[in-house]
């Protein structure tokens, strides 16, 4: 998975190899990119990439069968930060004007 608007100069490199079902023939997945806006919560995994107050949330899951692509949510605004609230479980968007809580879905909080 390529994510173009991400403008960090450091590396995020997610690979996924699965080694408990031996009767599969081994496979690798592996997510590309640079930023440092991500999440690992659990088996899912958010990137938040940010470009001229245009904002794209990504959302993972990674599962015995590799990595895969949940959900993308547009997010306008001057981005500041992004972190995980363990206690209510949300996942936390920081903007200059407002903080957005999103539950495990996406679902806006």
């Amino acid at each position: 998975f390529y994510f173009p608007d991400m403008n960090d100069n450091e590396l995020t490199f997610i690979s996924y190899l699965n080694l408990y079902d031996l009767d599969k023939p081994l496979h690798t997945s592996i997510y590309l990119g640079l930023g440092k806006n991500i999440i690992i919560n659990d088996d899912v995994i958010y990137i938040l990439t940010s470009k001229n107050d245009n904002n794209n949330l990504y959302q993972f899951r990674a599962t015995l069968d590799g990595i895969e692509y949940i959900d993308r949510k547009f997010i306008k605004g001057d981005f500041k930060g992004i972190e995980f609230d363990e206690e209510k479980q949300f996942l936390k968007v920081i903007l200059s004007d407002k903080i957005i809580y999103y539950d495990s879905t996406l679902t806006e909080r």
